[in-house]
């Protein structure tokens, strides 16, 4: 689970979270870094606080890692 809070007099309208056993996203076979492409797409969400990304489950690399990418847009 990751949990996105926002620091008072801030909101977010999107979060998009990756977690997996690869350090990023794919797409067609190719590491990406677009938000588009995480696992956790939660757009548009509103004038929000707080958001939460569930995996269930997490796959994991040879080692036991789980990698995370975060990204959030952000209002004042």
């Amino acid at each position: 689970m990751v949990e996105y809070k926002v620091a008072s007099g801030y909101t977010w309208t999107q979060s998009h979270t990756y977690a997996g056993a690869e350090p990023f996203a794919s797409d067609n076979g190719s590491y990406t870094v677009a938000p588009g492409q995480y696992t956790f797409v939660h757009d548009p969400i509103g004038d929000s606080k707080e958001d939460t990304a569930l995996f269930d489950p997490v796959p994991k690399d040879e080692n036991g890692q789980i990698y995370v990418v975060a990204h959030a847009v952000s209002c004042g």
